[in-house]
């Protein structure tokens, strides 16, 4: 009776050295293998890893190639064991399991293409691990030094950058804080936050004092922290993207090139953001016509300004203990402001974006939506119109003082509110009601029981019996999308039969003449739900469905992909089965339509608008406002533009919608128009270079579909 896996792998660790335990184990030809083995095999490898039993990981790895290479590296890929920065970028370990799986090649042939390339670029990607490692134990050291500082002091240099705001400039070097945008430094906040957490560890006292030198102008000390976390935070992105997804890393000397294996991939990827930025400007300079009640003020700046006059007397106060720095007291007299029912310009566009994702209608209040057991978008919007306020109330305050070194060191160190619990929650509570209010600190708290942390997801910072806020961060994020992405509750709030994403497109089907079922279930190769099946002309179309929100990180990116490799796999059953001789007919009578089919078409419809003109194996995907345009109306207009038409004749026919899944659509002509920008960022004495897109002045003109 042959061994187990992890018999097989004990019996291979008695051998000395490496290249022996690669000897041995090409000798072994059969190995038992149990339903979980593969499971625990990887979970048992994780953990040699950490414990740097490189030659105990070693042996498990070969056993379970031995016992299915393909399905052993898959669960690797999906595990994310072999990412460097798991181990302090430490990439021992992880080398000599690369080098243990590539010594089996015998086994390697029948391991699908994508998943070879994922181990060489992992081994080409861990090369940077020394330099990464060198970056790693600096930052650890400051933070041990700064340790009294260092938390509160780093947030206030946040929390300035979403004051001002600061976009980034992705030309300038690494080195430089020019080339981070806030985003990035609210990340790398984040990241160094965990750090403290498992590395440092922090206490109430450490959220007390603001570093009064970082003031200064010869101090960058705590710039340079900031960037060596944003830099570590590149190469954990870079990493990911190679565990999640189809990129690969190429080496060229001492730089290391990140790149999707399709370069539409990446491309229709950058089209989303573009492509949704535009939409979003331009319905939210309509929007406010019928959004009532007008504001009273065109910015709470403004209403700052005119209401106080300069004399901040009332509600600005200098507090001694336990160090001299300034609070602001919320005067009663600004409530009907801040829990007024009207929307500021400068509010208008968050919501815009969680509207057109939500698919409401145009006359329908997007303050409505839901995100929340209880809360919703415009609760939100009361939260952060409340920061908003402060922020401008300290912006105000210290534009009236006389610069000077001490009004720069009272500025930090007053910048970031100190809350206690109880009174928090009486604040939003006059804004929004108590079980509100209730709901939203519990959405947003972050505390050191937390495994995902990011300060733009969860921005109220829990220390003991007090609240740590940075009024800017939390003003200028996207607080209502970011609650329900923190919390999971967009599959949540969605009702899987009423998904209204699903409704749109199968209505704008329906006016266009198609016949039309949802969700109808039938056994195709086992009793399966289809999103959409429609017919015209002939020609029978088949859609699945994806709906989530824009996302906003490579982690949320990863999710949004595997909706549509799900999607894939969904329409590839159903394409194969309905190919198969008297399988159309079958189907066709379930649905009650006695038409003829002389072709059939796939395609992935999307809410958000990533991966538009994107091909997921042979289905296209493509977005539901952009395909719902070319059913109904066949055109797309920008202001100060021609009307570009893209019909063959005056009005719709069935061959438009086929030429439009076949030849990328909308979207071809724009990812053919796009330029190329290479990002370099410096890790020690390697590189690593990122491709970014983006559009020629003259192409920015925005298109509304």
């Amino acid at each position: 009776m042959s061994l187990n896996i992890f018999e097989t792998a004990k019996e291979l660790e008695k051998f000395r050295g490496v290249s022996r335990i690669h000897a041995e184990a090409r000798k072994i030809s059969t190995i038992s293998r149990a339903k979980e083995d593969l499971k625990g095999g990887v979970e048992l490898l994780e953990s040699y890893l950490k414990s740097n039993k490189h030659h105990a990981a070693v042996s498990i790895t070969l056993a379970m190639i031995i016992v299915d290479a393909d399905g052993a590296i898959a669960r690797i890929r999906r595990s994310g064991i072999l990412s460097m920065s798991k181990y302090e970028f430490r990439a021992g370990g992880i080398q000599r399991v690369i080098d243990a799986i590539f010594s089996l090649d015998s086994l390697l042939a029948e391991v699908q293409v994508h998943r070879i390339n994922y181990l060489i670029s992992l081994k080409n990607l861990i090369q940077i691990s020394r330099d990464a490692e060198k970056i790693y134990k600096r930052l650890v050291a400051r933070l041990h030094a700064k340790k009294k500082y260092v938390l509160k002091s780093l947030l206030a240099f946040v929390n300035h950058l979403f004051s001002i705001p600061w976009r980034g400039d992705p030309e300038m070097p690494s080195n430089d804080l020019r080339r981070w945008s806030q985003e990035d430094m609210a990340e790398a906040y984040s990241y160094i936050f965990n750090l403290m957490r498992e590395k440092v560890g922090f206490s109430l006292h450490d959220w007390q004092h603001v570093d009064d030198s970082m003031t200064g102008n010869f101090d960058n000390s705590y710039g340079e922290i900031l960037m060596d976390a944003a830099v570590l935070q590149d190469l954990r992105e870079a990493e990911y993207k190679v565990e999640s997804m189809p990129y690969t890393v190429a080496v060229e000397g001492r730089t290391y090139h990140l790149f999707s294996e399709n370069e539409d991939f990446d491309k229709t990827i950058q089209l989303g953001y573009i492509q949704t930025n535009k939409q979003i400007y331009i319905r939210a300079r309509g929007i406010q016509y019928w959004l009532k009640p007008t504001p009273p003020f065109e910015s709470i700046e403004e209403f700052v300004s005119l209401q106080f006059k300069g004399d901040f007397s009332s509600c600005v106060i200098l507090a001694k203990e336990p160090i001299s720095r300034y609070v602001v007291c919320v005067p009663f007299t600004a409530l009907p402001i801040l829990a007024g029912d009207f929307l500021f310009s400068d509010e208008v566009s968050e919501l815009v974006g969680l509207s057109i994702e939500n698919f409401e209608r145009e006359p329908d209040d997007p303050r409505k939506i839901l995100i929340g057991r209880t809360l919703t978008a415009g609760d939100a919007i009361h939260i952060q119109r409340y920061f908003r306020f402060l922020k401008a109330i300290f912006d105000e305050h210290f534009n009236a003082i006389e610069n000077s070194k001490e009004k720069r060191i009272l500025r930090a160190r007053s910048t970031l509110p100190i809350i206690k619990n109880d009174v928090f929650l009486q604040q939003l509570s006059l804004l929004i009601g108590k079980e509100k209010a209730q709901e939203a600190i519990e959405l947003l708290s972050l505390d050191t029981a937390h495994k995902f942390v990011d300060i733009q997801y969860r921005p109220f910072i829990k220390a003991g019996e007090w609240y740590v806020l940075a009024p800017a961060v939390i003003g200028y994020s996207n607080l209502a999308r970011n609650i329900a992405i923190a919390n999971g509750l967009r599959q949540k709030l969605i009702d899987p039969k009423n998904d209204p994403m699903q409704g749109a497109v199968s209505s704008a089907l329906t006016k266009a003449g198609f016949k039309v079922k949802t969700g109808h279930e039938y056994n195709i190769d086992g009793k399966r739900e289809t999103d959409i099946f429609c017919w015209r002309d002939g020609h029978l179309f088949v859609f699945e469905c994806k709906n989530s929100y824009l996302p906003c990180s490579a982690h949320e990116l990863s999710n949004t992909f595997e909706h549509l490799k799900t999607a894939e796999k969904q329409l590839s059953i159903r394409k194969r089965w309905l190919e198969k001789s008297g399988n159309k007919e079958k189907l066709l009578k379930s649905l009650k339509w006695d038409v003829p089919v002389s072709s059939i078409h796939t395609a992935v419809i999307t809410a958000n608008r990533l991966f538009t003109g994107f091909k997921q194996g042979e289905h296209p995907s493509r977005q539901a406002h952009e395909f719902i345009n070319v059913i109904l109306r066949g055109k797309i207009e920008g202001e100060g533009l021609p009307i570009k038409k893209f019909w063959k004749e005056d009005d719709f026919t069935t061959q438009d919608l086929v030429a439009y899944l076949d030849d990328g659509g909308i979207a071809k002509m724009q990812l053919d128009k796009l330029q190329v920008l290479k990002v370099r960022t410096d890790i020690g004495s390697a590189s690593l270079t990122k491709l970014m897109y983006f559009e020629l002045p003259e192409c920015r003109d925005g298109c509304r579909d």
